[in-house]
């Protein structure tokens, strides 16, 4: 049997492939360019109104301290032996601590509503000058009022009390120093202003442009975060825990009642100011600068892999690209990646805004479970006083939820539709 010779030009001539994680194709392969979804520009969109959400949050903490009080100070009026002719026991309250929470509990809603008209009767030219003088007299006003309240207390109790009512100025004084505007106003509405402005996302391709961007939300958004605890712990602490700390030591009340009531005021606050200060918009922008961070992942000392690139400051690496960065051995799991291998900082950021639905989710389970808990205390409780305190908070506590359900809707729909 003869063989039959093959002609040179139907051979088939060997391929050297490059596997997709070589030097060679790191070295050369170009990253995606990330292409970001187009957001819908809709009134559920557009972040709320500054006085609306600071009088909503006011309204709230009022209800939750009169609330407290009402726990405290109730009488049994409707005994036919008692000798009370009202539902409350007035004259144990004492007055200058209600003038001092009213005043704390409401100082950004009345300084909110004179900048507003402010911004009305001033010229332009004038209004950064007027601001600040404006600031600093309402400030005044406030330190004025404290003071008096203060002393009259200190009449009536021991120092300790009023340690009380200074302990969160303290804790403030830690968190944002000698700044006055965190504690006037939650975030800042004019653009012009540095206080937690408007945030934008400059799409660039340069690798340290990104960084430098992705540093800078992050600290708007950490400033946001601490924005968000220190309002909810202090307008928790004023309405709901200062009342108990000045009670009498005689007074008979519910510990149970008065503690479920400080944590649902608590978690209640904290949900309505991230609704506030973390609208849609902001995780949008924050959720653009993400993407083109990107994230390394760090491998073991026995991981095999090829040879790793020293890692550039200044070069966007593709998915899949092995880097050697102090020793370590990083790989690509982004499309494009221009993070610090090695920063936790980045790394925590690009999880938590490369999908900004899992944050609504986060959120909206707290003020869901925080529903469903109060209504079961509202079917299994029998006194009236408690059903109406608890369900008062949950009619606020249904705006909250329907927003963050909104919200998490909206968002989710936007980037499961655009991956």
């Amino acid at each position: 049997m003869s063989r039959r010779r093959i002609p040179p030009t139907s051979r088939v001539t060997p391929t050297t492939f490059q596997p997709t994680n070589s030097p060679l194709n790191n070295e050369f392969s170009e990253p995606i360019v990330p292409k970001h979804i187009a957001f819908v520009q809709s009134s559920f969109t557009q972040s709320e109104n500054e006085i609306l959400s600071e009088l909503i949050i006011f309204m709230f903490t009022l209800i939750a301290a009169s609330s407290q009080f009402v726990h405290l100070y109730r009488s049994v009026w409707w005994h036919p032996e008692s000798y009370h002719n009202y539902s409350m026991n007035f004259y144990l309250i004492d007055k200058s601590l209600v003038v001092f929470i009213f005043v704390m509990i409401g100082r950004r809603f009345f300084y909110c509503l004179i900048v507003k008209g402010l911004e009305f009767i001033c010229p332009d030219r004038y209004y950064g000058l007027a601001e600040k003088c404006l600031k600093y007299v309402f400030l005044g006003m406030l330190e004025f009022i404290f003071l008096i309240c203060n002393i009259k207390i200190f009449q009536n109790y021991s120092i300790m009390n009023i340690l009380y009512l200074v302990y969160p100025i303290i804790l403030y004084l830690v968190i944002f120093k000698c700044k006055i505007d965190p504690f006037l106003r939650i975030m800042n509405s004019r653009r012009d202003m540095p206080f937690m402005g408007e945030v934008m996302h400059s799409c660039s391709s340069n690798a340290v442009d990104i960084r430098l961007e992705v540093d800078t939300l992050r600290n708007d958004f950490n400033t946001r975060f601490k924005q968000i605890i220190f309002t909810s712990v202090m307008n928790a602490y004023y309405s709901a825990f200062a009342p108990c700390a000045f009670a009498n030591k005689h007074l008979f009340f519910s510990k149970f009642w008065v503690s479920q009531h400080l944590f649902f005021t608590f978690v209640s606050l904290f949900t309505m100011c991230a609704t506030y200060c973390l609208p849609i918009r902001y995780c949008d922008v924050l959720h653009r600068s993400a993407i083109h961070l990107g994230q390394w992942t760090k491998l073991g000392p026995r991981a095999t892999h090829p040879p790793p690139l020293n890692w550039s400051k200044t070069q966007t690496f593709a998915y899949g690209s092995y880097v050697k960065y102090f020793g370590d051995v990083f790989k690509s799991t982004a499309e494009c990646t221009t993070a610090l291998p090695a920063d936790s900082g980045h790394h925590r950021f690009y999880i938590l805004f490369k999908n900004p639905s899992m944050l609504y989710f986060i959120i909206c389970s707290i003020q869901l479970s925080t529903v469903l808990i109060q209504l079961i205390l509202i079917i299994y409780c029998k006194e009236y006083i408690i059903i109406i305190s608890i369900g008062l908070l949950l009619i606020t506590n249904y705006y909250t939820l329907f927003r963050l359900v909104r919200d998490y809707l909206i968002v989710k729909n936007i980037y499961h539709n655009g991956s």
